[in-house]
């Protein structure tokens, strides 16, 4: 049996955000907040709503129970990585570009296709210049 170490929720933030390759100020973008009031998070100063936990769960890709539940097993620094994270190679992504993806995640579906959209249209505007 596993020895169990309990962390704490901005702990815990830490290591999902640095799992997913997010900065803080990506993070707090995301959040419409300031770079510190994330960081007060998890520096344990301060504690996330739980509608901003559920964002960031959304954010990070894991369920709301994977975020909040405080116990990992001892000796592993980090919580499990969903298996879908294996398939995205988001280390590999600009900074911009992984910005995209922490903005494109906190947006729900109807919001998400309209990102799509307009970014289909903008690449078919780009190609269809580099044709003329």
């Amino acid at each position: 049996m596993k020895n169990i170490k309990e962390i704490c929720i901005g702990e815990r933030l830490r290591l999902f955000r640095e799992k997913c390759g997010f900065t803080q100020q990506q993070i707090a973008n995301a959040l419409c907040i300031d770079r510190s009031t994330y960081s007060y998070y998890e520096t344990r100063k301060t504690t996330p709503s739980l509608e901003t936990l559920v964002i960031l769960a959304g954010i990070f890709h894991v369920d709301l129970q994977a975020l909040l539940h405080p116990m990992l097993p001892e000796g592993d620094p980090s919580p499990p990585v969903p298996q879908k994270w294996n398939h995205s190679p988001i280390f590999a992504l600009a900074k911009d570009e992984r910005q995209l993806v922490c903005y494109y995640r906190r947006m729900d579906p109807k919001r998400r296709q309209g990102m799509l959209k307009f970014a289909a249209d903008a690449a078919a505007q780009v190609s269809h210049k580099a044709k003329e």
